[in-house]
């Protein structure tokens, strides 16, 4: 690598946080905090996201998160699917899968999770 040149790759951040109710208040409080964590703790910006990937718990329906970051000014080309019940299913949960241009050399991405939430499920954990 040339000393002017910047080390550029694609990676994939990953974050959840468990919310208290389905409402429009708190899903949006929660995206928000949860994004602005990963952006925080990563050094990067709405500039670096390439793509950003939400799911929530089928228990949560007051809001969806890709219109909270459009509303917030936070211009992402995002996406929103509703995680199935399962015996692993975990309520109020909203998860953001971020694709990245890194430029950041020696520095891995700093996953977020809230109290509550693991990055492994609950067969895994």
């Amino acid at each position: 690598m040339k000393l002017n040149e910047i080390r550029k790759e694609i990676v994939a951040i990953r974050g959840a946080i468990q919310i208290g109710d389905d409402s429009a208040d708190e899903i949006r409080e929660g995206t928000l905090k949860l994004i602005k964590k990963i952006f925080v703790d990563n050094l990067i910006g709405a500039n670096d996201v390439i793509s950003c990937f939400f799911t929530m718990s089928s228990d949560l329906t007051a809001d969806l998160p890709p219109l909270i970051l459009l509303e917030a000014g936070i211009h992402i080309p995002s996406l929103c699917t509703s995680e199935h019940q399962t015996k692993y299913f975990i309520p109020k949960v909203i998860r953001i899968l971020l694709l990245v241009h890194w430029k950041k050399i020696n520095k891995e991405p700093q996953h977020v999770y809230f109290t509550g939430i693991s990055p492994n499920r609950p067969s895994f954990i």
